[in-house]
């Protein structure tokens, strides 16, 4: 903790800081940025919006400045977009790896590719959970099905050979809670896909079973939304 401290101080980021992380009440994007907040024991609010309340409010620029989430605000400045936020949060846990400019680099080109997979099948994930598998039967085999097929196998083969089960052999980084992350959120939709790829199950593992993040993870299904078709449209 006094690490964590001190390289907040030097980031200007204050230990008293009012961190606020906001998302739909659902796994998603955020859930690696709350994982590395929960891991480093760093206090925030963890505000989850229900998606009824959306359509509502996702035009106020004071709190999404593109009208997208997650968001972070740290005091009165928020931080949009996925990549940038998720960026920063490792920066401040210390899970960038900078102190190695060529691994660090490494972490970033799979991340990279990672986001590029998110961003291809969010919609369908989110929609699959929402509203149930029926409501997306339609793009399982012409949008899912290709997408995770190209990317998987690319992602988890960067752990291949991997003496820890890690992305990095400087140990733990942001990058594998984004993928302990992104393998949770299919595997509650596709657990049959999931289970083709062992070593990023064995690291979803190995991130889910951190000490810091038990007590989180034994109470976060409370905090996310039930499925229901609200009707509304995931851009």
């Amino acid at each position: 903790m006094r690490a964590i401290i001190c390289l907040l101080a030097a980031l200007g980021v204050s230990v008293h800081a009012d961190l606020e992380l906001t998302y739909f009440a659902a796994k998603g994007r955020a859930e690696p940025l709350r994982l590395m907040l929960h891991f480093a024991n760093i206090p925030f609010t963890d505000t989850r919006i229900q998606w009824s309340q959306w359509l509502s409010i996702k035009n106020d620029t004071t709190r999404f400045p593109y009208g997208v989430m997650p968001v972070l605000r740290i005091n009165n400045t928020v931080i949009a977009e996925t990549a940038v936020v998720t960026r920063y949060i490792a920066r401040i846990v210390n899970l960038n790896h900078y102190a190695d400019l060529m691994d660090s680099a490494r972490l970033d080109e799979i991340y990279t590719l990672g986001i590029e997979f998110v961003d291809m099948i969010h919609r369908y994930l989110t929609i699959s959970l929402r509203d149930g598998k029926q409501a997306t039967a339609a793009n399982y085999t012409t949008t899912f099905l290709p997408t995770a097929q190209r990317f998987i196998p690319l992602i988890d083969g960067k752990l291949q050979g991997s003496q820890s089960g890690l992305f990095s052999p400087l140990g733990l980084s942001y990058v594998d809670f984004f993928w302990a992350g992104l393998i949770d959120w299919i595997n509650d939709v596709h657990p049959e896909i999931v289970q083709q790829f062992p070593r990023s199950v064995a690291l979803k593992n190995e991130v889910y079973s951190l000490p810091q993040l038990q007590s989180y993870l034994a109470t976060r299904d409370s905090l996310n939304a039930p499925t229901a078709n609200t009707g509304l449209n995931i851009g």
